[in-house]
């Protein structure tokens, strides 16, 4: 039996997120203060919806839900992939860094991110219903772009305001449904730029080690346990496109279980989208035992 580990990205946040790692919940006060987790469980909504709080609050979460997994007794895990935000969750998962390390780098690119987003407002739309073809329509609108790749039939376009407008209306006229997302940038292209370049220096001398099973990487949509390799996609990472499909589709041949281990239930759906039926959604404590005891007795641990 061989495993994937999915991990979500930003979007997946919601009021009363379950940290159930207590240490790590200790650890992140002493680095982001206690009034952190005050947003995450009381609010309000949209300053939890905002980069900085949304982020890091997503990987806690993860996190911690992993590390109470990972001392039960797995199969053998074949990959990890996490979506945008997820790859650092995955990355910690595979033993590329420490928790605390993980987290102070998540601070740090968010408070990059946010930054960014302060100085050249962006946006993003969700397009679901229409083939990656059809978006040949938009090629000639300056200032937009495909950010994510996440089903045959569901991206996202991102780019300055007005482009992302206009490029929404062209693909609704097309059939498509254009769905405005809750966000302050346009995350996954060269407006990321700034963010990236501040963050150069800081990946530079990240101390990571090699991952103890395989990644797929967002910007490649390959398989890697090469240290070079995945700083190479952590330097563009901001700035290239999301190619979850390609990932799923690559790895769905081989793969008997793939659990989304964090908040929400999104990249479950993606898989059912993509006619992907044996995935389990981990999003709080209580689930770890019903999961291990699956596993138990359909694959005789």
């Amino acid at each position: 039996m061989s495993l994937a580990l999915i991990f979500p990205g930003q979007g997946a946040q919601s009021l009363g997120m379950e940290f159930c790692d207590e240490e790590k919940r200790l650890c992140a006060e002493k680095i982001l203060g206690s009034s952190f987790f005050s947003v995450v469980s009381e609010g309000p909504a949209d300053l939890l919806a905002k980069t900085y709080y949304s982020q890091i609050a997503i990987f806690l979460a993860s996190a911690s839900l992993y590390a109470r997994l990972a001392t039960t007794n797995l199969p053998p895990i074949r990959a990890a992939a996490g979506l945008s935000l997820g790859e650092y969750s995955a990355l910690y998962a595979a033993g590329c860094l420490s928790f605390e390390q993980t987290l102070l780098f998540i601070k740090k690119r968010a408070e990059c991110m946010q930054e960014a987003c302060t100085q050249r407002p962006g946006a993003m739309s969700a397009v679901l219903g229409l083939q990656e073809a059809e978006f040949s329509c938009i090629e000639g609108i300056e200032g937009v772009g495909i950010a994510n790749y996440n089903t045959p039939q569901q991206f996202v376009i991102t780019g300055d305001p007005s482009s992302v407008k206009e490029a929404g209306a062209l693909l609704a006229a097309k059939g498509g449904r254009v769905i405005p997302l809750q966000v302050e940038g346009a995350f996954h292209s060269p407006l990321m730029r700034s963010a990236q370049e501040k963050l150069r220096p800081y990946i530079e001398t990240l101390p990571l080690k090699k991952p103890i099973f395989p990644l797929w990487m967002n910007v490649s949509a390959q398989e890697t346990l090469s240290i070079e390799e995945i700083r190479h996609a952590m330097m563009h990472h901001m700035i290239c496109p999301v190619r979850w499909r390609d990932t799923i589709e690559a790895l769905a041949p081989s793969i008997d279980l793939w659990i989304e281990i964090g908040p929400g239930r999104t990249l479950s759906a993606m898989n059912r989208r993509m006619g992907i039926s044996n995935t389990i959604s981990l999003q709080r404590e209580e689930g770890i035992e019903e999961l291990t005891q699956l596993l138990r007795s359909n694959y005789a641990l």
